[in-house]
Order: C-alpha cells, then sequence, then structure tokens
C-alpha cells in the first residue's frame, strides 16, 4: 500500500509561501533594521557618555570637598548652603547624632 504525501505537503506549501519574503524584501528589511539598531547604540553610547561625564563631576567636586578645595563657584551660596543640609539631614537622620538645625 503506498500513500501518497505528494497532494498533503503541496497544500502545507502553499501556506507557508504567502508569508515568506522575496530575497529583496529581505535584504531590505534587514537593512532598515541595522540603521535602526545602529541609530540606537549610538544614542546609547552618548547617553552613557553624559552619565559618565556627570559621575566624573560629582567625584571631582567630592574630591574637592574631602581635599578642602574651594569649588568653582565659590562657598557661601544659599543654595549650596540648603544642599548641604538636606545631604546632612539625610545621612544623620537614622543616627542618634541628629539634631535639627537652625538657620
Amino acid at each position: 500500500m503506498e500513500i501518497d504525501d505528494d497532494d498533503d505537503m503541496g497544500e502545507i506549501h502553499d501556506e507557508v509561501d504567502d508569508n515568506r519574503l522575496t530575497l529583496e524584501q529581505a535584504i531590505e528589511t534587514l537593512a532598515v533594521a541595522e540603521k535602526l539598531m545602529s541609530r540606537e547604540i549610538n544614542k546609547m553610547k552618548e547617553d552613557c557618555k553624559r552619565s559618565f561625564e556627570k559621575i566624573e563631576n560629582i567625584n571631582n567636586e567630592l574630591n574637592d570637598v574631602v581635599y578642602g578645595r574651594i569649588p568653582k563657584g565659590g562657598i557661601g551660596q544659599a543654595d549650596d548652603i540648603e544642599r548641604l543640609k538636606v545631604t546632612l539631614h539625610a545621612c544623620l537622620v537614622d543616627t542618634d547624632e541628629f539634631q535639627p538645625m537652625d538657620v
């Protein structure tokens, strides 16, 4: 007894073929995807560069504080004093040493 599978397979392939891309379509799709990925990678590189620069600036400012150097903007600025109060509060709020400041 011989089974004829060719007819059934032909129907399956016809259904699958409807969803396939031609070589040219696949190349176009991949080229567009490559451009989009390249843009995304470049954007991520720029974001990382900006983040690194911010971290580097913060590190330099902290080094200035540690070694007693006067910041570029000077000292005694009202906003700097307020930021120091907030930082001090954040550092000491969970300790027994915390005492509210009146300034």
